[in-house]
Order: C-alpha cells, then sequence, then structure tokens
C-alpha cells in the first residue's frame, strides 16, 4: 500500500510512504478542471497494488477530494500498471524501503544531487518524477512549451540509454501535458535534423545523447537561457577521461540562466572512487545530496552464475548448446563479446546454425540497433549478439540469461551486463554464464567470486578505460588484447 502525491500545477508534493509498503505503481495526475488548488490544498491519495482505491487508508486533505479526481488517479494507476510500471525496492535488514522514498524528496529540494543505485532498481524513474514535478510547479512552465527553450536536459553517453529514458518520460509526460523530444546520433550514414525544423520543435523537456545535444546547443538549435535542471545519467561515464574534457565546458555554460542557479542531478549505476574527485570540481561536497542505494555494487546473489573455463577453439560449439538449450526452455538470451568484429562474428555464426540471432554494437547506426531490439523484445529473434552498447539502456524483463563469450575487461562493464537480469517484475529463475580464458579474466573472476562467497562490494568498480590503461602502461604490463570499443 502506498500513498502517492497528486502531481498538479503549482503544487510542491513529497512522497509520502508508510514502513513496509512497496510501490508497485504510480498515478500521476493533472486534474482538466482542478488547475486552481495551491500548494496549502496538498492532496494525498492511497491506492492499493491492484489499482484500488483505498477509502480506509486515504489521507484526508484540506479539502475533500472530488470522486473525478479519484477515478482519474485510479485510471491512471491501472493503465501504468497494465504496462508493466513498477516501483522496485531496496531491503535493508528486515525492512523493505523503496530506493524512490529516498531519491524523489531529495531531487525535489532543487540542490544538485547524486542518485547512485543498482542497475533495474529504478533510477530512472527516481529523477524522472520529481523532475516532471518541478515543471508542473514552476511558474516557467507556460500552458503551452516554447520552442527550442527545453527547461530541462537529460544526457546519456549513449543512444539505447536515451532512448529508455525518453519512453519514460514521454510516456509519464504526455499524460500531463508535457512535451518532450529525443536528441540522439543516428549514426554511420544518417544526416542529423535540419535546424530549422529542430527550433520549431515545442518542447519542455530534452532527453539525448551528449554528443548530440551538445552539437545541437552549439548550433544554437536550443535556448540555454529556459533550463532549469541537467541529469547526467551514467554520470560516471560523462565525467570519466574520455567525456570530461566536453562534459565539463558543457556544463559550465548552465551554472546559472536568467538569474537561477541551475539543478544538476548526477545519475549512476556505479560510483567508482573517482567520481568524487571529479565532482568537486563541479560542485561543492558541502551543497551536494547523496542518495546511494545500499545494494550498489553488490553481487547479485539471487541469481545464479557459473564460470565456465572455455578453450579458443570450443567455445561457440558449447554457446550453440547452450543456446539451444535455453529456446528449449523459452529463455531469451543476450551474448556479451568486447569488440563490435566479434559480436558480428558471432550472429553469423549463430545464424548459419539455425538459431536466429540479432546483433547490437557500435558498428550499426541507431535505426539498426532499434530494429534489432524489436525483434528480441518482440519474440521474433530469441538471441541478441553484441558489445558493452547492449549493457546500458536496454531494459526487459523478458530475458532470462546474459551470457558472456569474452569476458568484461572492467568491472564496471561486468556490473552492468549482469544487471540486465534478475531486474525488477523480470522473469523468474534468471542465470549468468561467464566464459572464461586469460590471466587477466581470472584475476577479475576471483575478486568477483569473494565478493559473491563473502556478499561483500565488488571492488574495483571502475569504467574509467583512459585511466586504466594509463595504469597498465605505467606498470609496463598492457596485455596484448586488451581491447576497448569505441
Amino acid at each position: 500500500m502506498v500513498t502517492l502525491p497528486m502531481l498538479l500545477p503549482n503544487i510542491s508534493t513529497h512522497c509520502s510512504i508508510s514502513k513496509g509498503s512497496m510501490i508497485s505503481g504510480c498515478a500521476l495526475v493533472r486534474p482538466p478542471t482542478w488547475t486552481a488548488w495551491t500548494s496549502a490544498r496538498r492532496c494525498l491519495i492511497t491506492v492499493d497494488r491492484e489499482g484500488r482505491l483505498d477509502r480506509s487508508q486515504t489521507a484526508k486533505p484540506v479539502i475533500d477530494i472530488p470522486v473525478q479526481v479519484q477515478r482519474q488517479a485510479v485510471k491512471r494507476m491501472q493503465k501504468l500498471r497494465k504496462r508493466n510500471w513498477k516501483y522496485p525496492e531496496v531491503k535493508t535488514g528486515d525492512r523493505t524501503q523503496p530506493i524512490l522514498v529516498e531519491a524523489i524528496p531529495q531531487v525535489l529540494q532543487a540542490g544538485d544531487c547524486l542518485v547512485a543505485a543498482e542497475t533495474g532498481s529504478g533510477k530512472t524513474l527516481a529523477f524522472v518524477a520529481p523532475v516532471l514535478q518541478r515543471i508542473l510547479s514552476s511558474e516557467a512552465n507556460p500552458h503551452r512549451p516554447a520552442t527550442g527553450a527545453p527547461l530541462a536536459l537529460i544526457l546519456t553517453p549513449g543512444r539505447e540509454l536515451a532512448y529508455q529514458i525518453f519512453q519514460v518520460v514521454q510516456s509519464l509526460g504526455s499524460r500531463l501535458g508535457l512535451r518532450s523530444h529525443l536528441e540522439v546520433g543516428l549514426g554511420h550514414g544518417v544526416a542529423p535534423h535540419p535546424k530549422t525544423s529542430i527550433q520549431g520543435i515545442p518542447l519542455d523537456i530534452l532527453v539525448g545523447t551528449f554528443g548530440a545535444v551538445s552539437n545541437q546547443y552549439a548550433r544554437n538549435c536550443y535556448t540555454r537561457s529556459s533550463v532549469r535542471q541537467i541529469v547526467l545519467d551514467e554520470a560516471d561515464t560523462l565525467l570519466d577521461d574520455t567525456f570530461n574534457p566536453d562534459t565539463m565546458p558543457f556544463l559550465d555554460q548552465f551554472r546559472e540562466t536568467r538569474n537561477q542557479t541551475v539543478q544538476r542531478i548526477f545519475a549512476a549505476a556505479t560510483y567508482p572512487t573517482s567520481l568524487d574527485t571529479v565532482l568537486g570540481h563541479v560542485v561543492s561536497s558541502n551543497d551536494l545530496n547523496e542518495v546511494v542505494s545500499p545494494g550498489l555494487h553488490m553481487p547479485l546473489t539471487h541469481v545464479e552464475q557459473k564460470f565456465i573455463r572455455v578453450s579458443r577453439d570450443g567455445r561457440l560449439e558449447y554457446l550453440a548448446e547452450l543456446l539451444v538449450q535455453d529456446q528449449t526452455r523459452g529463455k531469451s538470451t543476450l551474448v556479451f563479446s568486447n569488440t563490435s568484429h566479434q559480436a558480428r562474428s558471432i550472429a553469423r555464426y549463430l545464424n548459419d546454425q539455425g538459431i536466429q540471432c540479432a546483433e547490437i554494437h557500435s558498428n550499426l547506426n541507431h535505426y539498426q540497433r532499434t530494429s534489432s531490439w524489436s525483434k528480441f523484445v518482440s519474440g521474433e529473434v530469441k538471441v541478441i549478439s553484441g558489445t558493452d552498447v547492449a549493457s546500458r539502456g536496454l531494459d526487459s524483463r523478458d530475458i532470462g540469461h546474459v551470457i558472456n563469450f569474452e569476458f568484461p575487461q572492467n568491472m564496471s562493464d561486468y556490473v552492468h551486463r549482469v544487471g540486465r537480469v534478475g531486474r525488477m517484475a523480470s522473469v523468474q529463475h534468471p542465470k549468468i554464464t561467464n566464459f572464461v580464458r586469460g590471466f587477466i579474466q581470472v584475476n577479475l573472476v576471483q575478486k568477483i567470486e569473494t565478493a559473491i562467497r563473502r556478499n561483500t562490494e565488488l571492488p574495483n568498480v571502475n569504467n574509467n578505460i583512459i585511466r586504466i590503461i594509463k595504469q597498465f602502461q605505467t606498470k609496463k604490463d598492457m596485455p596484448s588484447r586488451f581491447q576497448f570499443e569505441p
């Protein structure tokens, strides 16, 4: 049972959760005939897990809740439930506490905020919901969104993650009368949008990859002065040595707009120690509100996991055997490699063996990746061969098996890959199979096995690729096959 705030114009609310409750949906309402309510008239209703209004538990507002509003809230709840919208929960000792209870109030305070939570824990909703709430309650939000003048930016390092977040923003925001737009680099051979067509788009929220959005701002396609909030999802990646030279100057452009401080929200599924140092150059540690999930960097003890030594020559045949078993059981499988070339080779081999397989990697453009993922989600194909591009932003409840054909080269990539299974409301009895070869892989596997056995945090969760390479070069022991995909 959960008490949820009604999202109304000119209203400032917070989440109110009873002890031991589990949120399984969200009632987002903007009643068309009740726009004169003020922040003093705060309205709370309680909806159970089946989407029914619980009159016995509903908090009494300052004024009675109109029946029309009650029905609309329940209707929204039921629609979201049918779409499998579920707020996850994080277990702390003998208490069950939703991660959103901690994150949403912090983000609503309007100060700079860091939200770090494990993959599949509902981190996206933890910043999307309060961003929508602040836009609705802001005087800067007009009845009609201004063209080319977003109030909030949500930036990601990759297209798949941007597309996933955009789906969440669009699904929830459209019900509230908010307009959103997706801006991504479309990849090989695809021309960017004409500037004139972009400037004519009315929007409240702009979601996109950092590269695409920053390029459009450089072309003056969007107005900087309108921005009130900036979200960096996968902040550990956007602030590492690869992106940092571009990210920092971009953020500096938005320190203050129209004499108002711009709120910066940093979200991440991994929280390397180096992130503290980088954030120190962006925001004072005294001014940063941190929300860190107790499950962050913890191994997935509820997921069956195997580490198998394989030879270079026999691993393709063994992979095919595992996939035949998965298809017999009706499981969908993600197969990970470290390079685009290897991912494509696996897909071709499996298709030649009669196992239908799609592929997702950086050598495909946005449309090709989207087509592959659509086939996988619809069940047209049961196997996807991909690189770490597929480990971020691809969210499906139907993935039952992750196979690391090539073991990840750092702990952060491992965390993101295995996070594709064992997610909230996902299939039962998921499993992970890791093919292990070489000294570097064995060393990483030993650390993971130790963490699983002791139920302690995974060590050295760091995806700062450039810094890792420099460390190896300093030690003069850089492995010959230590390859990274751009």
